[in-house]
């Protein structure tokens, strides 16, 4: 059962380099993943979607972070901002200029990695674990 004050951000795994090429949030990241696969646009990700279909290939999707529903923003474009300083060919350039991104109170997460290449991100202020991942070795769902 999926609950409803919770907020799932996740992350679209390119199979072919296993890098994330895109982070969104939503309450159901498996059924977003459904509309994302079948979605027909002209942005870089449906385009990049789009590429990979042709040739067989899905993305993978990961959730990167649970969070509250009044948390989703903050914590989202963190782990954009993370991605996007860590080389990370993020699509979802559109996403850090939307209106949601625009109030944002400064948020307490970190992301860190340490001496086995492990990362880490924290939201300090409410004492849990959001995420570990491994460097390219992303937990798949």
């Amino acid at each position: 059962m999926i609950d409803r004050d919770m907020v799932q951000i996740y992350g679209l795994i390119d199979p072919r380099d296993e890098l994330i090429h895109y982070v969104g949030s939503a309450i159901d990241a498996h059924e977003r993943f459904g509309s994302h696969v079948s979605e027909i646009a002209f942005t870089k990700k449906a385009m990049w979607i789009a590429e990979l279909k042709s040739r067989g290939l899905l993305p993978r999707l990961v959730i990167l972070s649970i969070v509250s529903t009044e948390q989703r923003y903050i914590v989202e474009y963190q782990w954009i901002n993370f991605g996007k300083s860590n080389g990370w060919p993020l699509t979802n350039t559109s996403a850090m200029i939307t209106s949601k991104y625009n109030s944002l109170p400064s948020a307490k997460v970190v992301v860190e990695q340490n001496h086995d290449g492990d990362y880490s991100a924290i939201y300090y202020g409410r004492d849990y674990l959001l995420e570990k991942l491994k460097d390219n070795e992303y937990l798949p769902i």
